[in-house]
């Protein structure tokens, strides 16, 4: 019985480019892949539900405290009527709990959704950590239609990751900055611009929590298309109890479960990212034929790259 063949012959498939400039990263599984190409959507992951224990570090710090404690090292008169009462620095601090508000998003409760991207497009290590140790595939986005999305979403900001490597000094700058921008408003005389302050200095710590990780994971080098969403719900009776509006939870918004955990999901359409490639794992086993009928299966017929990383891997 004869034996036929019936791969196409497409040639050996390109290394990717190492890095370039207009092109960012995303690593992920195969099985993610088949999702994104199936939904034609793009999750962005609720930065509280990363695995990465320095996500959001800044806001599981005290600022209450941290500020008071500076505050006692650069002690300058103060004095505030809050609901008809006079409260000194402490007292102020206490009454906004800063912890609090950044925890639970305050009044307003806000979530940070997350793509993570990076300018390396054939990383050993990031195939380790998010390309299924190998297994997986890395896409390419263009720089453009990222930055298209964000000048035309209200919500969306585009960040390139700091990576801090004392983060102790790092909150104690901001918390410096806050202290410095309460002196020189109470200075003015301006109670009403001190009111206003209190949002301001929330929203200050709560958008830099997401742009800063610690300097171990710096060959990352990542960038974010975060979207933050903010429900205009208010915490009754000032508890902690949640209650949702419907505005919240719209049809970009889904669940799914990682191990012992619920995390909270926004979706993207592909087509406003701007796909330009795939690159499979140095241990991926897919043909350009399969991931090229795949794609014209789900309906991606424009011009998509497809590479194969020859990178030396072991394990």
């Amino acid at each position: 019985m004869m034996n036929y063949n019936l791969e196409f012959n497409f040639g050996v498939l390109p290394d990717p480019p190492q890095s370039s400039g207009h092109i960012f990263y995303h690593y992920c599984s195969m099985k993610s892949l088949e999702a994104i190409l199936r939904t034609k959507t793009m999750r962005l992951y609720d930065l509280q539900s990363m695995n990465d224990p320095s996500e959001l570090y800044v806001r599981s710090i005290n600022f209450s405290e941290l500020i008071a404690n500076i505050y006692r090292k650069n002690y300058f008169d103060f004095e505030y009527t809050c609901n008809g009462m006079k409260c000194n620095m402490l007292t102020y601090l206490k009454a906004l709990d800063i912890q609090y508000s950044l925890l639970s998003g305050g009044q307003h409760n806000t979530m940070s959704f997350a793509l993570c991207l990076s300018k390396q497009g054939n990383s050993l290590s990031q195939w380790r950590l998010y390309g299924d140790n190998g297994n997986g595939v890395c896409l390419g986005f263009s720089k453009y239609a990222l930055e298209e999305y964000t000048s035309t979403h209200q919500d969306a900001l585009w960040q390139r990751v700091d990576y801090i490597s004392n983060f102790k000094e790092f909150c104690e700058k901001i918390a410096t900055d806050i202290l410095d921008n309460i002196r020189k408003i109470y200075s003015s005389g301006d109670k009403e611009e001190l009111t206003r302050y209190q949002t301001t200095m929330f929203d200050k710590i709560f958008n830099e929590a997401s742009q800063y990780k610690i300097a171990d994971y710096r060959d990352e080098d990542e960038y974010r298309l975060v979207v933050q969403k903010t429900s205009k719900l208010i915490l009754p009776n000032a508890t902690p109890d949640l209650v949702v509006n419907e505005e919240f939870i719209d049809d970009s918004m889904g669940f799914d479960v990682m191990q012992n955990k619920i995390r909270a999901f926004k979706t993207i359409p592909l087509e406003q990212l701007g796909l330009s490639s795939i690159t499979l794992g140095p241990k991926n086993e897919t043909t350009k034929q399969m991931l090229s009928l795949l794609l014209a299966k789900n309906g991606l017929t424009s011009p998509i790259e497809i590479y194969k990383s020859k990178i030396p891997y072991r394990g």
